[in-house]
């Protein structure tokens, strides 16, 4: 492992952009029974999102209050 310090570090690499439209790939299409799942899982995720939103301010609400109280 190497540390180098805040200074100039010399990057060897050389980027060179070539263009090979033989080995290009066709982007894959999905049928509709794919993009059903997908849609579903992304609405799932974001429900469960919304719900840990909504546990997580609640708590802090009650905690709040508690405090308050005390």
């Amino acid at each position: 492992m190497r540390i180098e310090g805040i200074g100039y570090v010399y990057n060897p690499y050389t980027y060179s952009k070539t263009e090979n439209t033989s080995t290009a790939q066709t982007p894959q299409i999905l049928n509709k029974d794919q993009m059903m799942q997908i849609l579903n899982f992304m609405i799932y995720q974001q429900n469960g999102l919304a719900m840990k939103m909504v546990r997580i301010t609640t708590e802090n609400y009650v905690k709040a209050q508690m405090n308050q109280l005390a």
